[in-house]
């Protein structure tokens, strides 16, 4: 992986996902343009994510290029 990411794990009809949709975005604006971080909305129902466990909902899970956190 050349570059982060930032992994935004949502349930579409989720009330909180939705309330976080905007700033999420805006988000993925201000790094449209920047090729070494990838910005990502994963629809985790349509989605089998096998390296990532999630619990709750959003999820937020950043990887810096080797290593990773999880925020949920």
């Amino acid at each position: 992986m050349k570059e982060n990411e930032i992994k935004f794990l949502i349930i579409l009809r989720c009330g909180h996902c939705k309330r976080f949709m905007p700033i999420y975005e805006e988000l993925g604006e201000k790094y449209r343009n920047n090729s070494d971080v990838v910005i990502a909305k994963i629809d985790s129902t349509v989605n089998e994510l096998e390296d990532i466990k999630i619990q709750n909902v959003p999820t937020i899970k950043y990887v810096k290029k080797k290593t990773s956190f999880s925020y949920a």
